[in-house]
């Protein structure tokens, strides 16, 4: 959350003048549903590993880990494709 103004404004910086509109709405989209579906996983994932309430929370933060090196690959993907 505390980088959603930035990723909007180097999502938007490419876009004409009469799109941005379009192209800020499409990004505050899947953010919410990026939060969302997130949220689902980690927490079903920690329930189905809660035989013991830290056993859930561990593995329900190591697929959060997860899902964040996944997207570091993506990020870092991209900016090499685009230079």
């Amino acid at each position: 959350m505390l980088a959603d103004v930035s990723i909007t404004i180097t999502a938007t910086s490419g876009v004409d003048e009469g799109d941005k509109g379009l192209g800020a709405g499409v990004i505050t989209t899947s953010q919410e549903v990026g939060r969302a579906f997130g949220l689902g996983v980690l927490t079903a994932v920690a329930i189905a590993h809660t035989g013991a309430l830290q056993d859930g929370i561990s593995w329900g933060l190591r697929t959060g880990v997860a899902f964040l090196a996944a997207a570091l690959v993506v990020v870092v993907a991209g900016q090499d494709a685009e230079g």
